[in-house]
């Protein structure tokens, strides 16, 4: 099984940036979906207790 270390050493500084990158935006991409499906639910739970006798 390949370590980090191993990974880190094994990869130019380009790819390892590259990696960075994409991380970063797979992370904003998830924070955003995540913060909208949190709103939404909020919402809607909201208006199943408004409606709850």
């Amino acid at each position: 099984m390949t370590t980090w270390k191993d990974f880190y050493r094994s990869q130019d500084g380009a790819a390892v940036a590259e990696y960075a990158l994409l991380l970063a935006l797979i992370s904003a991409v998830a924070l955003i979906g995540v913060g909208a499906v949190g709103t939404s639910l909020s919402a809607l739970w909201a208006d199943v207790m408004a409606k709850w006798p």
